[in-house]
């Protein structure tokens, strides 16, 4: 039981990692996937600890360090000339 709190709060740091146009859909992918057993007649507290898992994972944002934009096909580093 205690992984899968874990990695419902590493989904939420991470969260913030991916890029911008799909940042929303993942959030609402993972978010719909952790809070489905909510509505369903089942429900239990273990459901509703995976979504508060989500959220402080989310509210973790500004522990995490701010990396650098990776070089990508488009953004390559200058090339310094040398004799």
């Amino acid at each position: 039981m205690g992984v899968s709190y874990g990695l419902a709060g590493v989904v939420g740091v991470l969260a913030h990692r991916v890029r911008p146009p799909w940042r929303l859909p993942c959030l609402l992918a993972a978010a719909g996937f952790l809070a489905y057993p909510l509505v369903t007649p089942g429900r239990t507290y273990t459901d509703l600890g995976h979504v508060i898992a989500l959220l402080i994972g989310l509210a973790c944002r500004g522990l995490t360090p701010r990396g650098r934009a990776a070089p990508g096909p488009g953004r390559s580093r200058p090339r310094r000339w040398r004799p």
